[in-house]
């Protein structure tokens, strides 16, 4: 345990002392925050989301017993860790009690944590820590179960460490918790010892005791989270004891026992339990009188101790002065260093030497004598507080009593000495010194201490038997009380037969008897009541039955209506009244006090456009031309044009004369909106797709750069060899005029094929709309093989071709079926590059089906396709090439389809892939794209 001590006072010396001054200070302001939003009842975690909101405590009976289950733990496991060293002189056990006060915060909630600050205070009190540190430590005090509640914040509602995500949750909180609270502990130490002791000593000590307690952590929550569940002790599962909200929203959205439900969340108690509200001012009393007695006769003992120490030093300095005296008096001492150390055993034998120090100065603070040996901390400490009293001219009256701090790292203590000065003349010799007596505090307080240590160990046995006292007395007052409160709620859920039994307490037993003479008379009335309502609830029933049948079928008519945006209408064609129901209103954007009632009413919110069209169709249908059915538009009084669909059926009188016209409106506005959105949507989609397959064309082109360049360099070259020729002809005398003339034809003929490749060149790179006409799929095919001869050749790929030489003429659009014989041919060249065993061969087919359309098959001999892959090839974005795109084959598809026809892929004999496509004949026209 030394050892992991040390270590930690090494890491923390490696970092630079301002450093962890300015480390300090910012721990101490993150601190008071985490204690201002904890002990104010905010939080961070909003049922199981992270927010910043308030939690409402609710005050049950286990509420207020948690605060002295808290007092009792954290006294306790403070006591016992008191005995247990870690590190000899210098660390106790106190990790155990640390790790009380990380269980109550966590299980048992807000009364534990109002409680430890006092609870620790008090149990520090008891280990003997002085009271002056206290006051001076207050804040801390409040900050460290702060710190802990960072751990309630993450897993307080479930610290459950079967669940592997618990464990993460209480890393962090640990990491946050080792981050602050050592490092604020050094902060507010420094104004008892030095910044090097705090930051050095007391941080690591503390890293080293709260380490243990996190690692003890998970194993005592295994341990008493399934007790504290078993006893409804722990927070989080009791019904209503906490509501969490957002901060700014005044809706509930968690509670304690139901969860983030809403409609789950019952009644929150608002009132204090008569238990408590007996026995806590009973308790404050206790405590208030305990504690001031305490106060009182700790403080009139301080004084005392004070003044003893004042008279007994006193008396020691004259009784040091009469035996100098007498020393000097009976032989005058030696010079030097013999009569220093004459001096010397002269204090060392009085009984200050023995407990405290003495010490002869002269008036320069040159030390003539000393009962300590030299070199002594706290004598030098004497004498430099001494020099701050006294100044340069000495002493400015014959005495001076004052105290000094003596500050020791280890072990770790900060001891405060009384020290009383007087002068004194060797008349001898002539010289004037300074006798200097200092005594430690603790040798005249140390009773006192261990009256603190006792007054806080009664303090907290008080508290413990109060609550004992207190919550038996309630309970024997309360009981009668608590029968009759659930015998009442019994009655409230229907059983009048219950009654309380008496008590030996004269008044709660008369309030007993009462009860039960109500409880009689009530039940006989109730009887009686019973049988005068039986006849009329069952009457009642029916009625309400026939009323909840209506009110239904006129709530399921409504529902209908308002979902299908309908509104009813009706029109007393001799009256000229019409009758709207809400819905209309709604459709129109008019108000009902703006309505007239007539049919003119109607017509003045229709646009005037549609006006004329719209009664037309309501004249024809009086007429009995046809049933009415019209659409327009009407303007709403916020500007806003809605299209209307109205339907109506006429009623007429036995003449045949229309009286009623009866009908519903419907906003098809949104529908119409919508079916314009498809359309364009449609079309967007549609030029996206050329432009894919216009992206797909240029980049195989692309590809083919080469073997274009080569093509047309064969008739380029032609065309210069033959116009060489032709000028060496001409050369002769005479020109051979024959041989020039074959030499010209060569030339227009080489023309010729170099400008047949650039028009299919073109045709292939046009970006343009579908154009569907009869063509020649195999002058089609052997077109593209022209186009991509040199770049296979370039491959070593052998193209055999079987052209069917019946093949019928095909209708479709001859730019888009060259694409995907290109891309088909150009993939099977691909997937023979890595074939060296074989030869590379791509064989083109082209034949008829048995359903009259035309079928084309390239097969190459490559590596083929895995089987688990194949069903996906056709994907969009979908690739086996390290350098593809993944949108030819999918092209492909997409155009074959548009064409009417199918694309697939299946395995070739014996090798690669064979990629087949069907498209119908001229006669049969293509699916719309």
């Amino acid at each position: 345990m030394t050892a992991v001590v040390a270590w930690f006072e090494a890491l923390l010396s490696n970092i630079p002392l301002p450093m962890l001054e300015v480390w300090g200070r910012f721990a101490f302001v993150v601190g008071l925050f985490l204690a201002i939003c904890a002990f104010g009842g905010f939080t961070f975690r909003i049922g199981e989301r992270w927010g910043f909101g308030r939690a409402r405590q609710g005050w049950d009976a286990k509420a207020f017993l948690s605060v002295p289950l808290t007092f009792v733990l954290i006294i306790a496991t403070g006591y016992i860790g008191s005995f247990i060293v870690l590190v000899p002189g210098a660390q106790t056990f106190e990790s155990l009690k640390d790790l009380a006060v990380l269980l109550s915060v966590i299980l048992l909630g807000y009364p534990a944590l109002i409680t430890i600050p006092f609870a620790y205070g008090l149990s520090d009190l008891i280990e003997g820590v002085p009271p002056e540190f206290l006051l001076a430590w207050l804040p801390g005090y409040f900050i460290n179960p702060a710190c802990f509640w960072i751990a309630h914040q993450f897993l307080g509602k479930n610290p459950d460490f079967r669940m592997t995500g618990t464990w993460w949750r209480y890393l962090a909180a640990a990491v946050l918790f080792m981050t602050l609270e050592p490092m604020l502990w050094g902060y507010e130490c420094s104004d008892q010892f030095p910044s090097g002791i705090s930051y050095h000593s007391i941080t690591a000590a503390l890293l080293f005791t709260t380490s243990i307690t996190w690692a003890m952590g998970p194993v005592a929550f295994l341990i008493a989270l399934p007790l504290a569940r078993r006893f409804e002790w722990f927070w989080a599962d009791i019904p209503g004891r906490v509501r969490e909200r957002a901060i700014g929203s005044s809706e509930w959205v968690w509670e304690s026992g139901r969860g983030e439900a809403p409609g789950n969340a019952g009644p929150v108690q608002e009132g204090l339990p008569i238990r408590i509200f007996i026995f806590a001012p009973f308790i404050a009393l206790v405590l208030v009188m305990v504690g001031a007695t305490a106060i009182v006769a700790l403080q009139t003992a301080d004084d005392d101790a004070q003044m003893l120490a004042t008279r007994l030093h006193q008396a020691m300095s004259a009784n040091i002065r009469l035996q100098l005296d007498d020393y000097l008096a009976r032989s005058p001492p030696p010079a030097g260093v013999q009569r220093e150390d004459a001096l010397d055993s002269l204090l060392r034998s009085q009984a200050v030497g023995t407990n405290g120090r003495a010490v002869i100065l002269d008036m320069t603070g040159r030390t003539v004598a000393s009962s300590a040996s030299a070199g002594d901390p706290v004598v030098a400490n004497a004498i430099a507080a001494l020099a701050k009293r006294t100044g340069p001219s000495g002493l400015s009256a014959g005495t001076t009593e004052f105290q000094f701090d003596h500050v020791t790292a280890k072990p770790l203590s900060r001891e405060t000495w009384l020290t009383y000065a007087t002068a004194y003349r060797d008349h001898g010799a002539g010289h004037d010194w300074i006798l200097m007596t200092a005594m430690p505090e603790a040798f005249y307080l140390a009773g006192l201490r261990k009256a603190n240590s006792r007054s806080a160990m009664v303090l907290a046995l008080a508290l413990v038997l109060s609550l004992v006292l207190g919550a038996a007395l309630a309970s024997m007052v309360t009981a009668p009380l608590r029968q009759m409160a659930h015998a009442t709620r019994t009655m409230a859920g229907g059983d009048l037969s219950v009654r309380v039994p008496g008590t030996k307490l004269e008044e709660l037993d008369a309030l007993a008897e009462s009860f039960n003479a109500m409880a009689a008379k009530l039940k006989k009335s109730f009887d009686d009541l019973i049988g005068e309502n039986s006849t009329r609830k069952s009457r009642e029933q029916e009625l309400k039955e026939s009323e909840t049948r209506l009110r239904l079928s006129e709530e399921r008519l409504k529902l209908a209506i308002n979902a299908a945006s309908l509104g009813i209408w009706d029109w007393n064609v001799e009256q000229d009244r019409l009758v709207w129901d809400d819905s209309m209103f709604r459709l129109y954007g008019v108000r009902k006090e703006e309505f007239s009632g007539a049919s003119e009413a109607w017509s003045r919110c229709l646009v005037p456009e549609d006006v004329a069209r719209a009664k037309a169709d309501v004249v024809a249908a009086l007429r009995g031309d046809r049933e009415f059915s019209s659409e327009f538009k009407v303007r709403r009084a916020d500007g806003a044009i809605r299209i209307i669909r109205g339907v109506a059926q006429i009623i007429r009188n036995a003449d045949g004369r229309p009286v009623r016209m009866v009908g519903i409106n419907r906003d098809i506005t949104d529908l119409i909106n919508a079916e314009r959105e498809r359309v364009r949507a449609n079309e967007a989609v549609h030029a996206a797709q050329a432009e894919l397959a216009q992206v797909a064309r240029l980049t195989t082109m692309g590809e083919l750069a080469a073997s274009i360049a080569h093509e047309i360099s064969q008739p380029l070259a032609a065309v210069v060899s033959f116009g060489n020729g032709a000028l060496r002809w001409l050369a002769q005398d005479p020109p051979n005029l024959g041989e020039t003339k074959a030499a010209l034809k060569g030339v227009v003929e080489a023309g010729n094929r170099a400008g047949e490749v650039l028009v299919r060149i073109r045709e292939l790179l046009k970006h343009r709309k579908p154009e569907y006409a009869s063509l020649d799929v195999n002058e089609a095919i052997r077109d593209v093989l022209a186009l991509t001869g040199s770049a296979l050749r370039s491959r070593s790929v052998a193209v055999q071709t079987i052209l069917a030489a019946d093949l019928p003429l095909a209708l479709g659009d001859r730019v888009q079926l060259q694409q995907v014989i290109m891309n088909l041919a150009m993939n099977g060249a691909d997937a023979m590059g890595s074939v060296t065993d074989r030869p590379r061969v791509l064989r083109v087919e082209s034949k008829v089906n048995g359903e009259g359309s035309i079928v084309v098959k390239i097969e190459d001999s490559g590596t083929g396709i895995e089987e688990a892959i194949r069903h996906r090839i056709f994907d969009p974005l979908f690739t086996t090439k390290p350098a593809g795109m993944g949108v030819g084959l999918s092209i492909c598809r997409r155009i074959i389809e548009a064409h009417g026809g199918r694309l697939w892929a299946a395995s070739g004999t014996p090798h690669g892939t064979e990629f087949q496509f069907t498209i119908p004949g001229s006669n049969r026209p293509p699916m719309p794209a």
